[in-house]
């Protein structure tokens, strides 16, 4: 049994505010739908009353949730879940008389030594990476694009040309000198989650952002300055991504399991969802597994790494595919392996399809029963065995759903579906209506 601490937070470094620190509060309920009956989560808040009754007639059971009574609320303090339960003495207490009465085991959504130190608390054990690799910096280097590519170079996994530099007139130097040979140049944060430590200067960005020079644009656009200046940066060039799939994996012991191959949907650079089964070619799908054992085995393990890890590639325009970067941490797939896992398991694991987006826009003035009430038809059915689950309910402009089918095409119908209730909700704030989601529902789109 596991209690699940959703500290989103953790993988961003201490500097979780504003809008990033929000948006982990709106997505951490996602982490629900992992969940068995004897399970528990670990949220920033109470997740909403409707949620927990959808919840509890899509699987029989309501989500065990546990939630600090002090609410964050200073977004220009940096958000961090763990040690706003390790603040309250009755949270705590809670944890630790229900942890020995179902028999956890602690899981968070990324390793730190506050995890520890919860777990001490509360008299849970931990699964994951052990203290001492914690302690040994072990959690910061397994999230290293810059000590990733290391290990590719030195294993004959291709990588984009990345040039590594640090100190913020290196970083300057090195992006002016690739944007005049080339016209456009890409920096991405060793250390930054989800896309979020990645730039992108061209001259479509430079005039969306209304700046004139390199300088003057990454000036601009690195915030804050002093984590672009102390953290090593690669500079690289811009390159065309034809398809980007993610290889998910799990280190137990000296053990690499695979879960499979899943094509991330990026909006620009930042992870909206995924695409299971991946469209890469089974040959292409083999290659990407075998380098993933190969880090897994050799590097991952070997620099105290357990639990879960991916690593995410870029196919190119020639076919060839480059690594990106590992995360060891949870990733946006694990709720969605969750869900297919649970809802699909009667059928063979090559006949489920499945589209997630942890990001769909709607209408900020959208609520859970809007969304209920207008995509009723195009819901997870059992009997029809295919459907629409909501992974996170509608929160400042945004929704996460996953749609499940035994078929790609009726997982397409499923996501246009949510695409056009999504559209509808902002032609129509008051009578929103997905088109025709219960047509959707029965007939191709």
């Amino acid at each position: 049994m596991t209690l699940f601490g959703t500290n989103i937070d953790g993988a961003f470094h201490g500097h979780t505010t504003g809008a990033l620190a929000r948006k982990c509060v709106e997505i951490a309920p996602r982490a629900t739908h992992m969940l068995g009956p004897d399970d528990a989560a670990l949220l920033y808040t109470a997740p909403p009353e409707a949620f927990v009754d959808y919840y509890e007639e899509l699987y029989g059971y309501e989500p065990r949730v546990y939630y600090p009574a002090e609410p964050y609320t200073d977004l220009t303090q940096p958000l961090d879940l763990i040690q706003m339960a390790l603040r309250e003495p009755e949270l705590l207490e809670r944890l630790a008389q229900d942890g020995q009465r179902f028999g956890w085991h602690l899981e968070s959504f990324i390793g730190s030594p506050a995890v520890y130190e919860l777990a001490r608390r509360t008299g849970l054990s931990v699964r994951g990476f052990s203290e001492d690799a914690i302690k040994a910096d072990a959690v910061a280097r397994l999230n290293d694009k810059a000590l990733f590519q290391h290990f590719c170079h030195e294993n004959g996994i291709p990588t984009p040309p990345s040039t590594h530099v640090t100190g913020w007139q290196n970083l300057i130097a090195e992006a002016e000198r690739q944007f005049g040979e080339r016209g456009s140049v890409m920096l991405r944060r060793a250390r930054a989650a989800g896309g979020l430590g990645n730039c992108l200067v061209n001259q479509t960005t430079m005039r969306e952002a209304g700046t004139s020079t390199v300088r003057e644009h990454l000036r601009l656009k690195l915030q804050p300055h002093e984590e672009w200046e102390h953290e090593v940066v690669l500079v690289e060039p811009e390159l065309t991504i034809v398809s980007s799939p993610s290889v998910l994996a799990r280190a137990s012991g000296r053990e690499i399991e695979i879960i499979g191959v899943i094509d991330q949907v990026l909006k620009g650079t930042e992870y909206t969802g995924g695409n299971f089964p991946t469209l890469e070619s089974e040959a292409d799908a083999a290659q990407l597994i075998n380098w993933t054992m190969l880090y897994g085995l050799t590097h991952f393990i070997e620099q105290g790494g357990q639990g879960w890890f991916d690593i995410d590639f870029g196919r190119l325009p020639d076919g060839t595919f480059v690594a990106f970067e590992s995360n060891g941490r949870c990733t946006g797939n694990n709720h969605g392996l969750a869900v297919r896992r649970r809802l699909m398991r009667d059928h063979d694991p090559r006949t489920v399809h499945t589209w997630s987006n942890d990001a769909l826009k709607v209408a900020k003035h959208t609520s859970f029963q809007d969304v209920l009430r207008s995509v009723n038809g195009a819901l997870w059915s059992p009997s029809r065995g295919d459907g629409v689950v909501i992974t996170i309910p509608p929160q400042g402009g945004s929704m996460g759903y996953i749609a499940l089918a035994t078929s790609n095409e009726r997982k397409l119908e499923l996501r246009d579906a949510m695409i056009a209730y999504a559209a509808s909700t902002h032609q129509a704030p008051h009578h929103a209506t997905a088109a025709s989601p219960e047509v959707a529902a029965s007939s191709p789109a």
